[in-house]
């Protein structure tokens, strides 16, 4: 209350709320609240060297299990301060390209390079192997550390409310939020400049899932995460990327809130980078135009021009609106065949489902 009063007490806007919460302030006896049993873990991820110009450069990615494109073609550059949230219900997806870029797991296509000053942490989303051993607590943290110190590694566990007798206990019988509160302290000893997290806020309670929250917050290095969690986007991230189905790209250097207020615009992008390049343009134009060289250098110009349209209402610079009349100009031409106009329902069924206007 205090804080807020402080900050808003000369905002014409916020003034009435700031008197109101005053009045409340004081009517509150501090001598009738009791001490909060809560215990908040304490998370601060410092980084052992600062990171370089060059973080990560991502060309053209691709990837598909058991017959299902996850990754198409994912092409993406980080800089030194960008926090990135991966959003969208596409599990595979952001799983499959943490994996990736931890060297997990090879793509079928494509290549990835990390800057030279730049070193990882990993929070698995699966992290079952991690701990299937018989090793101690205090043991388990002590592999990751470079100091080797009982007590330094004890320092780390017991920032995560893991204190006295709860080093020795096996990591093989921890509950599901010890296991996490494992992970972050390995992610602390380890003093890694980028932190790739996948659902880390699983098993956790509010007061970890807030501590967590304030470390990312001030962590001055790279992230990259996934998460369900709104106000934890909300506050950490300043890049938002969604791989759609179909494992395309979705990149807006922006926040969580401002990506789901454009959220009309969004959807479009998603079924353009989606339906369009799957129902192969080009390949139509030929078929449709057939012999007709002059037909065929129409369509394509259209479209060249199309997909520039689309980077530029992804970037923000042209509306939503014109995406729908992109759409139909190309596809208008592309169904004269030879002069002879198709149905628009024989249309729809070419676009796989896709609505002309």
């Amino acid at each position: 209350l205090q804080e807020f009063i402080s900050r808003f007490s000369a905002n014409a806007s916020k003034s009435r709320q700031a008197t109101s919460r005053k009045r409340a302030l004081e009517k509150i006896q501090l001598d009738e609240m009791r001490p909060s049993s809560r215990k908040y873990p304490y998370i601060d991820f410092r980084p052992n060297r600062e990171i370089g110009n060059e973080v990560l450069m991502v060309e053209g990615l691709s990837k598909t299990i058991d017959g299902v494109k996850v990754l198409d073609n994912i092409t993406f550059t980080l800089g030194h301060d960008d926090k990135v949230a991966f959003v969208g219900g596409n599990e595979q997806a952001k799983t499959t390209l943490f994996k990736i870029l931890m060297g997990e797991m090879e793509p079928d296509e494509g290549t990835y390079k990390w800057g030279v000053t730049t070193s990882r942490a990993y929070f698995p989303k699966d992290s079952t192997q991690e701990f299937d051993n018989d090793l101690t607590i205090a043991d388990w943290l002590t592999q990751y550390s470079e100091i080797k110190d009982a007590t330094y590694v004890r320092g780390f566990l017991g920032r995560m409310l893991f204190a006295g007798e709860d080093g020795v206990k096996k990591v093989r019988v921890l509950s599901g939020g010890e296991k996490v509160r494992c992970l972050l302290s390995k992610m602390m000893i380890s003093g890694a400049n980028i932190l790739i997290l996948d659902e880390p806020t699983n098993h956790l309670d509010m007061e970890a899932i807030t501590a967590l929250n304030n470390g990312l917050i001030k962590f001055p290095g790279v992230i990259l995460f996934a998460s369900h969690d709104h106000q934890f986007v909300e506050t950490t991230a300043n890049r938002i990327m969604e791989i759609v189905p179909g494992g395309m790209l979705i990149d807006k250097i922006t926040t969580y809130d401002e990506y789901l207020a454009n959220d009309e615009t969004v959807q479009q992008l998603r079924c353009v980078r989606f339906c369009l390049p799957a129902i192969h343009l080009r390949e139509l134009a030929f078929q449709f135009a057939g012999t007709d060289s002059i037909l065929i250098g129409e369509i394509l110009l259209g479209i060249d021009r199309f997909f520039l349209l689309h980077d530029f209402i992804k970037a923000g610079i042209a509306h939503d609106h014109r995406i729908h009349n992109g759409i139909g100009i190309i596809f208008k031409m592309i169904l004269l065949q030879k002069g002879k106009p198709l149905s628009r329902r024989d249309g729809n069924v070419a676009l796989g489902g896709f609505q002309l206007p």
